[in-house]
């Protein structure tokens, strides 16, 4: 009898608990009761053990039940649960505070969702759920996960850009996109994470706006063989501390000026068929396997330390001979960046490989050519004489070649021709040597080599004055 009446006072300890914590939150509906008796009790709300239509829970509700303060430090779980109107928090109003971890599972917001300038003091974990209208987390702070997987997206507006809105997002731990279906775009330009890993494998994004990313690790990965997603990858203003991976993308444009990778930078089979745009970018170490050339390269103030570009299929106009250089066809087929090409000689120059740097050399100058000169304007005619001049005739200094060359025509020049006129020759000096056109010849190109021939000989005076050679 005392043990009945025990167990009879803890189940009405229960009951005036669950139906305290109900009538604090509201709930009117089974599924929000379900809630709210599953968040007093620290279990998690499975609204799937109830029938479909009874599933329903409204977004005022949601918002009080995530803004609680009861229970900090436990999980609030909830399985699928269908959300019909708007959750619109800190748009018209301040974000809210959710101090405990926040799982999802199998959700349906029909209406649009947003949760900006919101503080989740936990993880976030959204597992198979459906977004109608959008999710827009603008503004808001995670301080631990933020884990979105398998989850559909779409968005009314008609530009379709921000389907999903992580802007300006601070998430003190790990950001985890996966098996996304987005109708639309991601907009997270300013996000600030640990680490970032988002794959795309069957998923089609026309646009991923990681602009001004701040991450230690970033990964992006796709299926290069299931078509171009995203269409469009901004990582200008990008800031990655450690590994900046992107892995089977294919894409129309690849937007990375000013962007920053003090570790690695690996494009591992990944296409870029339109724009690749490195303008001002910072990188260490950069390595890419291409399947495909991008049609335009911008490479206007890139620089690295190190850098590898290796094909993945046979690229067009080039041949797959180990020996090819495909680094340098890689920096040739941009626009001249001077930057680029320094930055490649350096890399070259000290591995010692001092031939290859020099072949880089002259490909930048050839490179900086085609890029100045005009036919139809004639202030580019001179600089570019000039500097075929620099090449062909002194090897821009880095060579002997060109300038022994061209000395040893002239001095068969002058020996040819002082051995034509060797009868007009006269000896100024009794003792000197006898009269060498060659030796002749090399001396007066020489002034260093002097066997005498030189100072003991001359051509005749003409008859009124000067010398007949």
């Amino acid at each position: 009898m005392a043990n009945w009446n025990g167990l009879s006072g803890l189940l009405c300890l229960s009951f005036s608990v669950g139906t305290a914590g109900a009538a604090a939150l509201d709930a009117t509906t089974p599924a929000e009761q379900a809630i709210a008796r599953a968040i007093a009790a620290g279990q998690p709300a499975d609204l799937t053990q109830l029938p479909e239509a009874q599933r329903t829970v409204r977004a005022a509700f949601l918002e009080r039940a995530l803004g609680q303060t009861a229970g900090q430090g436990n999980t609030i779980t909830i399985v699928g649960a269908e959300v019909p109107d708007a959750l619109e928090v800190g748009e018209r109003n301040d974000g809210i505070d959710v101090p405990m971890h926040l799982r999802l599972e199998g959700c349906h917001f029909a209406g649009r969702v947003l949760c900006s300038e919101c503080h989740f003091h936990g993880s976030v974990t959204s597992l198979r759920c459906r977004f109608d209208r959008g999710l827009n987390l603008n503004g808001s702070t995670v301080d631990g996960d933020l884990v979105l997987r398998e989850a559909t997206i779409a968005t009314s507006e008609r530009a379709k850009t921000g389907a999903l809105a992580l802007g300006d997002v601070h998430v003190s731990g790990k950001l985890s996109l996966a098996g996304l279906r987005i109708d639309g775009g991601v907009a997270a330009a300013g996000l600030n994470v640990g680490s970032l890993d988002i794959g795309l494998a069957g998923s089609k994004l026309g646009l991923l706006n990681l602009a001004r990313l701040s991450a230690d690790t970033a990964t992006i990965a796709g299926a290069a063989k299931g078509g171009v997603s995203p269409a469009t990858l901004s990582l200008a203003g990008a800031n990655v501390h450690s590994l900046l991976r992107l892995e089977g993308l294919s894409m129309n444009r690849l937007i990375a000026r000013q962007l920053s990778v003090s570790g690695q930078a690996m494009f591992e089979r990944t296409a870029v068929h339109g724009l690749l745009d490195f303008s001002s970018a910072t990188l260490n170490s950069f390595r890419w396997s291409s399947t495909a050339w991008p049609k335009t390269m911008e490479l206007d103030g890139f620089t690295f330390k190190t850098a590898l570009v290796t094909p993945v299929a046979k690229a067009a106009g080039k041949g797959d001979d180990d020996d090819d250089d495909w680094t340098l066809e890689f920096l040739k087929r941009a626009g001249y960046s001077q930057p680029a090409f320094q930055s490649y000689i350096d890399e070259l120059t000290a591995r010692g490989e001092n031939t290859r740097a020099d072949d880089v050399f002259f490909a930048m100058h050839h490179s900086q050519r085609r890029e100045n000169f005009s036919v139809m304007n004639p202030a580019t005619w001179l600089p570019t004489i000039f500097d075929c001049f620099q090449e062909y005739f002194l090897g821009y200094g880095r060579t002997v070649v060109e300038s022994l060359l061209w000395s040893v025509v002239f001095i068969a020049l002058g020996t040819w021709l002082f051995y034509r006129g060797r009868k007009d020759m006269v000896q100024t000096d009794d003792k000197g040597p006898c009269f060498a056109p060659f030796w002749y010849s090399l001396e007066m190109f020489l002034p260093v080599v002097d066997r005498g021939i030189a100072k003991s000989w001359r051509p005749k005076e003409a008859e009124k004055g000067g010398s007949l050679l």
